[in-house]
C-alpha cells in the first residue's frame, strides 16, 4: 500500500437512494472503496492472543439477565431497541447473544474476545467501570471535559466479574484478519 494512504486522511460523503439494511450498508461501502481506492483485500485466519469469555461461577450477577424477548437481528430495525450501546466506562445491552457480547467487549479488552460461556439465548445487561485512562494510582484528580472523574471505581476486568459474573481468560485462538493487498489514492470525483 502506498505510504500516502497510510498518512493522508480522506472524507467520504455518500448517500443511499433509499433505506438500507446493515448488511447492505457494508456491501455498498466495500463497493465504494473498491471503486474509489482500487481496494483489493482478502481475509486470513491466524493463531493470535485472544480472551475467552467464561462464566465466573454457576450464576450470573444481577446486572445480567436472560431477556424475556428473543434475540434481536444482527442489524436491528424498528422501534424496539435491541443491541449494544457502548462507550469507555459504560456498556448497555438489550436482547443480545453471548457471541455479540463477546464481540462488543473486544475493543475494551484490547484483543479479540471469543464466547466460551455455553450460554444460549438473549441477555440484557449493564456494565459500568472506570476506563484505564482515568484510573488514578497517585490520588490525583483526573478531569473529563473540565469535570472531575471518579477514579475510585473498579477496572474493566474486575467489573466484568463483579457486575456480570463473567471473566476473560487469556489464551490463543483463531482470529480472522482483513489483509489489504492493494489500494491507491482516489482519483477526482
Amino acid at each position: 500500500m502506498p505510504d500516502s494512504l497510510r498518512s493522508e486522511r480522506f472524507d467520504i460523503v455518500a448517500k443511499a437512494a433509499g433505506k438500507v439494511r446493515g448488511d447492505q450498508y457494508w456491501e455498498m461501502l466495500q463497493t465504494l472503496l473498491q471503486d474509489r481506492f482500487k481496494l483489493m483485500c482478502h481475509r486470513e485466519t491466524k493463531d493470535a492472543p485472544v480472551y475467552a469469555l467464561v462464566k465466573k461461577g454457576s450464576a450470573l450477577r444481577p446486572k445480567m439477565s436472560r431477556s424475556p424477548q428473543a434475540d434481536c437481528p444482527e442489524n436491528p430495525t424498528g422501534a424496539n431497541f435491541c443491541g449494544v450501546s457502548a462507550r469507555p466506562g459504560d456498556m448497555i445491552g438489550q436482547r443480545v447473544s453471548m457471541a455479540r457480547v463477546a464481540r462488543e467487549l473486544s475493543p475494551f479488552a484490547g484483543r479479540p474476545v471469543q464466547n466460551h460461556t455455553d450460554l444460549a439465548g438473549a441477555f440484557d445487561f449493564q456494565l459500568r467501570w472506570t476506563p484505564d485512562e482515568y484510573l488514578s494510582s497517585d490520588g490525583g484528580v483526573k478531569l473529563l471535559n473540565g469535570s472531575p472523574v471518579d477514579t475510585s471505581g473498579p477496572d474493566f476486568f474486575s467489573t466484568l466479574q463483579e457486575q456480570l459474573g463473567l471473566k476473560l481468560e487469556p489464551k490463543r485462538g483463531q482470529v480472522e484478519f482483513l489483509v489489504i493487498d492493494r489500494a491507491q489514492p482516489p482519483s477526482d470525483n
